[in-house]
């Protein structure tokens, strides 16, 4: 009998010669285990079509489908493709996972940390469950006060920062199911999040925008929160201007090409701070405040996950999982900062605030539409950065910028079109990649039985999906501004490459989404924070009516925010920490 890895192989090797694809024996072995880390769903789905292939080919040719011809493996596909959207997405997914390694190639090596081995029934007296930008605020700021007395639980592990943009290696170890996941309905949204020591601040673009003002009054008369206006939080905000800079990259050609489309209103708020240091090195939080918080006593658990939780004897009991064994530890208070979905999911399976369950279920993305523009010259070489500036005159209904062009990444979108497949391949150096992204819909999220993580659901409403088609409007007509000869809609089958000519006529020609793919970098909401009868948490991020509960992370941000959210998240959890020593210490 052959196993299902045997199997998966089989149709690995199928797809490489089907696509003209190197099969280098070992980075199919990495990409096999690359493709175990997916959505349970996603490999359900594969697995099954896999032995639905596998029957057919004994009923046809008495054999598995390895040890047929390539030939008849050929028609066998072909068959199966009246399915075809099944089988595409299926390809997709095996494709998207061969290209990140192919072109990424950069091993990202795994760093030593004196971790702290929990024990059984072990007590802390704090516990951050998240080593992202809140945890790392929140865990740090309680160890300079608390020294020794502060456990990081951390579900990923600890590795270096790449030198090339995301390497296939990276998603493998590093972000969420391998940087694979998605909606499912009414809308089908890919989403990314990191899975690692520093969280989402290790993988993300590291671009800098200051907490918005109106922003900020709004979630104040939304939710009626104490001391959250922009004045009364500027001590916090200096705080994070200190890992962040303006990068020197204006003398890139494309720089220089989005710059001048932009309106000369808005070209002052246009450039963008990353966390980077003055040398240009990225000030994610494993090399800041993490770092600082490990080289003061600081402890970290990692490769742990909490899989439930819930208060007993004045203490919260964790039920976790590390190094595959499970029990509990214990924590007089309990901070938790695992971001937006994963907080909710643990407040959902543990069975806190059920009277807020509703509202705990909700979340939002940043939805993104893209479009590759195509120029005279080349404009980039293999996994660069994107440029840290973005078109602000249409904020904040949407906000156009650059995202991840690299030819893995442009690729992605078009294995299943050979005639775009092929041109990329070629002329990938003149191609850059621009998002245009909002801050529209809602999500909600279902824990499944036997599966260990939630089922995501998103919905578009009908105006929303108008507003996306006037922002993919102006993000064509901003394309052409920047001096792009052609454009390439990133989405289904039916789409080909556009030349400057017919950019008003497609534009003019758009009156649908569902043609177009859609993605998000920012996951936010689901706890409500402050004085509000709809609030889970009061102004300071504490679970009403649980005793030293609290959140600090993307969940408490539940008014509209079309912005990159890591430095108002910092803030936050700058804030509610700073809140909770100073209480805590004046109980003496």
């Amino acid at each position: 009998m052959i196993s299902m890895e045997a199997k998966i192989e089989a149709y690995y090797n199928f797809v490489c010669k089907y696509y003209n694809l190197s099969n280098d024996i070992v980075k199919k072995n990495v990409i096999i285990s690359h493709i175990k880390k997916a959505d349970k769903i996603i490999l359900l789905a594969l697995y099954s079509y896999i032995l639905i292939l596998n029957i057919f080919t004994y009923i046809f040719f008495f054999k598995s489908f390895s040890k047929i011809s390539y030939l008849n493996q050929k028609k066998i596909y072909k068959f199966f493709s009246i399915f075809n959207f099944i089988v595409s997405k299926i390809d997709d997914f095996l494709l998207i996972i061969i290209s990140f390694h192919q072109y990424g190639s950069e091993k990202i090596e795994k760093l030593n940390l004196n971790e702290k081995v929990t024990e059984e029934n072990e007590n802390f007296k704090f516990v951050v469950i998240g080593s992202g930008p809140s945890g790392s605020v929140v865990s740090n700021e309680l160890n300079k006060n608390f020294n020794g007395e502060v456990l990081v639980i951390e579900k990923g592990d600890y590795y270096d920062l790449p030198s090339t943009k995301h390497p296939g290696d990276e998603f493998k170890k590093k972000w969420y199911r391998g940087g694979l996941n998605s909606t499912y309905f009414p809308e089908m949204v890919a989403y990314s999040s990191g899975s690692c020591m520093g969280g989402g601040s290790e993988i993300n673009s590291g671009l800098y925008h200051e907490p918005d003002e109106i922003f900020l009054n709004n979630w104040r008369d939304e939710f009626l929160t104490d001391s959250i206006t922009l004045a009364e939080n500027q001590a916090y905000i200096e705080k994070i201007r200190e890992l962040v800079n303006y990068e020197n990259n204006e003398n890139s050609d494309f720089f220089s090409n989005f710059f001048q489309a932009l309106d000369i209103s808005s070209k002052g708020n246009s450039k963008l701070k990353r966390f980077i240091s003055n040398d240009n090195i990225k000030n994610s939080m494993s090399k800041t405040l993490l770092k600082e918080y490990i080289e003061n006593n600081g402890k970290v658990s990692l490769n742990t996950e909490v899989i439930r939780i819930n208060f007993i004897e004045n203490k919260w009991r964790l039920q976790i999982k590390s190094k595959n064994k499970k029990y509990n530890i214990y924590a007089e208070n309990l901070f938790l900062c695992c971001g937006s979905i994963f907080t909710n999911q643990l407040l959902l399976k543990s069975r806190i605030s059920k009277g807020m369950k509703k509202i705990i279920r909700h979340f939002n993305f940043h939805p993104m539409l893209k479009a590759v523009g195509i120029y005279e010259k080349n404009i980039q070489e293999l996994n660069e950065d994107v440029v840290a500036i973005q078109n602000i005159d249409n904020y904040p209904n949407h906000i156009i910028g650059n995202a991840t062009s690299s030819v893995q990444f442009i690729l992605s979108s078009f294995h299943y079109n050979k005639k775009i497949r092929n041109f990329v391949k070629q002329y990938w150096k003149k191609m850059k990649i621009f998002h245009v992204t909002f801050s529209l819909g809602k999500g909600r999220i279902f824990n499944i039985p036997f599966f260990k993580n939630p089922l995501l659901l998103y919905r578009l409403n009908s105006n929303e999906k108008i507003s996306m088609i006037k922002g993919y409007r102006e993000l064509i007509k901003f394309i052409k501004k920047t001096k792009a000869n052609s454009i390439i809609p990133i989405g289904n089958k039916k789409i080909d490459l556009i030349k400057y000519n017919y950019f008003n006529k497609y534009s003019n020609s758009l009156n649908t989404i569902k043609n177009l793919q859609m993605s998000s970098v920012h996951i936010l909401g689901g706890v409500t924070m402050g004085e509000a009868k709809n609030c889970v948490a009061n102004s300071y991020g504490k679970i009403n009516e649980n005793e030293n509960l609290y959140v600090c992370d993307s969940s408490l941000i539940n008014t509209k925010l079309l912005k990159n959210p890591q430095g108002t998240v910092m803030m936050l959890a700058y804030r509610n920490i700073d809140h909770f020593i100073k209480n805590y210490k004046s109980k003496g």
